[in-house]
């Protein structure tokens, strides 16, 4: 009994670590998505001027 609780417990923190190291790869994800959309908009931007 009070090794199936304890083996929940580990469960969860393995899922709340799981979700916290989903959470920065989306954020890494957006982040580089975002660098890219300014490097293409510069660039345009820089076509447009020449």
């Amino acid at each position: 009994m009070w090794r199936s609780s304890r083996v929940g417990t580990t469960r969860a923190k393995d899922a709340l670590l799981t979700m916290a190291a989903l959470k920065e790869k989306m954020q890494q994800v957006r982040e580089r998505e975002r660098e890219r959309e300014r490097e293409s908009l510069l660039t345009s931007v820089q076509e447009y001027q020449s």
